[in-house]
């Protein structure tokens, strides 16, 4: 185990988010607005990017292009680039700004989990700095707006959690159909759901 603190470079206390891009560099999402790079044997410690960001740097999410995208408790996403950094939030058409969970698919949509619904961005040029996006919300079928994370399966349906209403799936006509405690699940509050290599659905829950 190799262990980092401010003792030996780590810049921040509390480490909320780590993600790692195609690079093999560690991201690390911090409090006081931080985000870490870390490049594993480079001897250079710690890159810091401080006071780019608004609020506690929640979710860290590299995608395929080579950008880190950085999401934030209440200032929405910065998407964090070698020489650009730019922003989205809910002025920008994202469903709200306290955001949950970040998740890159294939054909370079992204869905974003915010307390407000999910947003899926459709990269409208080749660079990804504008994109359409659509909102699914409770008004759309959601079985409530707060979600804390999202995955998608092997046939593309985007699974969602949520804080009090359990779980649910978007289908590919975003027909959602929910799922809680009346048909098995153990608890409405779920705090994380992930798909494994065989398809399986692993829940977990608050309580």
């Amino acid at each position: 185990i190799q262990f980092f603190n401010r003792d030996n470079g780590l810049p921040g206390r509390r480490v909320y988010a780590v993600g790692q891009d195609q690079q093999g560099v560690y991201w690390l999402g911090m409090d006081d607005a931080q985000v870490a790079s870390y490049t594993p044997d480079n001897g250079e410690g710690f890159a810091v990017y401080p006071h780019l960001f608004s609020g506690k740097v929640k979710v860290i999410a590299p995608d395929s292009i080579g950008r880190v995208w950085v999401g934030t408790e209440g200032g929405g996403i910065s998407i964090l680039s070698e020489d650009t950094l730019f922003s989205l939030t809910r002025t920008q058409g994202l469903s709200g700004d306290w955001i949950k969970a970040i998740l890159h698919l294939a054909d370079r949509r992204s869905l974003v989990a915010t307390t407000e619904g999910i947003s899926i961005l459709t990269p409208l040029d080749s660079l990804g700095y504008d994109y359409d996006i659509r909102i699914i919300n409770h008004q759309k079928g959601l079985s409530e707006d707060r979600i804390t994370d999202l995955d998608v399966d092997s046939l593309g349906r985007i699974w969602f959690s949520t804080t009090g209403s359990g779980i649910g799936v978007i289908l590919d006509d975003e027909t959602v159909l929910n799922f809680d405690k009346s048909m098995g699940l153990s608890s409405n509050s779920v705090r994380s759901i992930a798909i494994d290599a065989y398809q399986w659905l692993w829940i977990g829950t608050a309580g």
